[in-house]
């Protein structure tokens, strides 16, 4: 059986994180973390794994998880804690920590909207104001408490010390002007991970499978296939 993508996204988003993938993935999986937008966040990256290692079990055959920013960090830490559950990753826009500023915190308590504009600007090469409002419309939906949980989550990852103990492949996404995290994060991880591949998207920001849908699409089926082949 082929390698089946599930697919977990990050800090504030939700399953139409992967509008573009979804559809060129047959078969694939796409959780939605609990809070987004139904149900309560969690406010750590193992809470969140522990919830996706029940979400996925019963899914048959070799699973690979795709996993974004935050969705990335649950990915890398459901492999530490679930080996068993796990055939390959693809990190995208991720690292072995990850970092969020108190400034963003304050925003997000005090002005959400404003805060969840901030993040999507600084996190795209060239958008266009539709496309940013239409983004914030659905970061707001999930509220205040989710962004402020997934933000305490992301700010208190850190497996840096652990990378050894991933003996899956892994593929390593990055948008090469990423301001949120920036390539020295992939690169951190490309050191630290036994088997892995880095690959940097150019012009591309921190939403890199929204912005370059077709080379993310094209890199994670080429992936998928090497994964098939060697049976890993």
């Amino acid at each position: 059986m082929a390698p089946r993508p599930i697919f977990v996204h990050g800090a504030g988003g939700s399953a139409t994180t992967w509008q573009h993938q979804e559809p060129r993935f047959e078969g694939c999986y796409v959780l939605a973390l609990p809070g987004h937008a139904m149900g309560t966040a969690f406010s750590t990256v193992g809470a969140y794994a522990e919830w996706t290692a029940h979400a996925i079990r019963e899914i048959p055959g070799s699973r690979v998880v795709v996993g974004h920013s935050m969705g990335g960090a649950i990915a890398l830490q459901l492999a530490l804690d679930h080996p068993e559950l796990v055939d390959g990753l693809v990190i995208i826009a991720s690292g072995p920590r990850l970092f969020v500023p108190d400034a963003a915190f304050d925003l997000a308590r005090t002005d959400l909207p404003a805060e969840c504009e901030r993040l999507l600007r600084k996190g795209w090469v060239d958008p266009d104001d539709a496309t940013i409002a239409d983004e914030v419309a659905q970061m707001v939906e999930g509220g205040q408490e989710t962004l402020l949980s997934d933000y305490a989550a992301c700010r208190s990852f850190d497996v840096t010390d652990r990378l050894d103990e991933v003996r899956v492949p892994v593929l390593i996404v990055a948008g090469s002007a990423d301001q949120l995290t920036p390539m020295e994060f992939s690169e951190e991880l490309a050191r630290g991970l036994p088997q892995s591949i880095q690959v940097a998207v150019p012009n591309a920001g921190h939403w890199v499978m929204k912005e370059r849908p077709a080379t993310v699409d094209l890199l994670i089926a080429g992936f998928l296939a090497r994964l098939e082949l060697s049976g890993d």
